[in-house]
């Protein structure tokens, strides 16, 4: 086989495969072939790119974890800023949130709204480029932000390249990066053995790993994302509800915010509240309230935002 023949061809359905089955795993904890027979696939992979290194991409899943160390990490500006939550702290400030909300857009009736956990980590961005993964960065000051690309990389669920059509020319993600409470204990403990203070929370933990810079050991403290929003999209259209957006991007393979609903009023939303806090100690990561945001994309734009906030969405606290 030469480079000029069917290289070029066989390397990129390889890598798809390497790809679907990685997502089927990984996010979807769904698997269809063996750990063994992934091990065989991904093998075969890195082989055939020895054989033809003039072929190996950038968006390779065996270039995950290839980088270098970074160095100090670089600041990068948000094409649309990364803005904080207005806190909501009782029953009274979810209902007068609400009526604000409706005020602001010339409603009587019950307002759709998406509720979903606040998951304690990160504020990051994802930057896509014509489908492929071009950076990452942390929310920072919420105008720029921390170089985070080489680390984020690492995380398994994260897609190098957007697989299907319709993927706009840009779009920025907004996500979560998170630990799974078991992975933080386990990484606390790893830390004790070497005498060291472990970490107080998994926000801590995740803090930390993103100013590490070696990949390599950001790997292997097992980051995980999840994908809540659109800061901004170019060359393409995107559905005008929320919860529509969000399907869209889990069939671009990005790992969504999961435990969500649609809640429809606020008493709805106070529901899902009372529900969530309920079960949160059995969550399998670490989550400090409630985000209540508007469905209506429309509707988010006609309320717009203060310097700090979005008024079409605001973050209900575990008390």
């Amino acid at each position: 086989m030469d480079t000029n023949g069917h290289a070029p061809t066989a390397l990129a359905i390889l890598r798809e495969q390497v790809e679907y089955h990685n997502h089927r795993y990984h996010t979807l904890a769904d698997p269809e072939i063996s750990d063994g027979e992934y091990d065989r696939l991904f093998a075969n992979l890195l082989d055939m790119e020895r054989q033809f290194p003039e072929l190996v991409t950038h968006e390779s899943p065996t270039q995950r974890v290839g980088a270098k160390p970074v160095g100090k990490l670089a600041k990068l500006p948000h094409a649309v800023p990364m803005l904080s939550l207005d806190n909501l702290f009782c029953e009274a400030d979810v209902i007068e949130f609400d009526r604000r909300v409706r005020e602001g857009i010339n409603r009587d009736d019950d307002v759709s709204y998406v509720a979903e956990p606040k998951v304690d980590g990160v504020a990051v961005s994802l930057v896509f480029v014509d489908g492929r993964l071009d950076h990452a960065t942390t929310r920072g000051d919420g105008k720029t932000g921390d170089d985070v690309t080489a680390l984020v990389r690492t995380i398994r669920t994260v897609p190098l390249h957007l697989p299907g059509k319709g993927v706009p020319g840009l779009l920025d993600v907004r996500c979560e990066v998170y630990m799974a409470k078991h992975d933080v204990a386990q990484l606390n403990v790893a830390i004790r053995d070497q005498g060291k203070q472990p970490f107080a929370n998994p926000r801590s933990a995740v803090a930390s790993t993103l100013r590490l810079t070696d990949p390599q050991v950001a790997h292997r403290r097992l980051l995980r994302i999840f994908c809540h929003d659109l800061g901004h999209h170019e060359e393409g259209r995107m559905p005008p509800m929320h919860i529509d957006a969000l399907c869209q991007l889990r069939e671009w393979h990005l790992p969504i915010i999961q435990d969500w609903d649609l809640a429809i009023g606020v008493d709805a939303c106070l529901d899902f509240y009372r529900n969530l806090s309920a079960r949160r100690s059995n969550l399998p990561y670490a989550t400090d309230g409630v985000v209540y945001k508007v469905n209506g994309i429309l509707n988010r734009d006609r309320l717009g935002s203060n310097a700090r906030s979005p008024r079409w969405a605001a973050a209900h606290k575990f008390t």
